[in-house]
């Protein structure tokens, strides 16, 4: 068994608005021109729309209207926890799951725990796959959707103490 990948972040938002901001609003702040089914597949990415329920996919869709699965909502309890399969483009048959929890800590600051799991699902490009996912979640989870809840990136706080 491969072990779980564990994000953790704190976001200066209440857990209701962290929660919606990450799974409501993915679509304005995941950074698709560098993390898209579109880009792989060497066309331009348009947006990102999720169904926010059990059974609601995330599809992605290119300029060109072609539209990329990347996954389904398999849990879903507003505001507290999302778990979702993610495949990204991939067959579906491959995918990860993704699990985030939103932990209020005080009135506008909430503990956001992203995991990823089930990395055996990607076959014998399981190890690739989980060198890469590490390095993108920084990016996509610490940077983009902190910053979308309205804290700075981490190295936007650099030298403060």
């Amino acid at each position: 068994m491969i072990e779980p990948l564990v994000k953790t972040i704190e976001v200066p938002c209440d857990q209701a608005e962290a929660f919606e901001v990450f799974v409501d609003q993915m679509g304005t702040w995941w950074p698709l021109a560098r993390f898209s089914a579109s880009v792989k597949f060497g066309m331009s990415p348009q947006g990102l729309r999720v169904q926010p329920r059990v059974g609601g996919t995330i599809v992605e869709t290119s300029t060109d209207g072609t539209e990329h699965l990347w996954g389904t909502i398999l849990e879903y309890d507003p505001h507290d926890y999302v778990r979702m399969d993610l495949h990204i483009g991939l067959p579906p048959q491959t995918a990860s799951r993704v699990e985030v929890r939103f932990v209020a800590l005080e009135a506008e600051r909430t503990r956001v725990v992203l995991t990823q799991s089930e990395w055996e699902r990607f076959g014998r490009f399981a190890e690739m796959m989980l060198q890469g996912y590490p390095r993108g979640w920084v990016v996509i989870f610490e940077q983009a959707y902190r910053m979308a809840c309205g804290g700075r990136a981490p190295e936007d706080r650099a030298g403060e103490g």
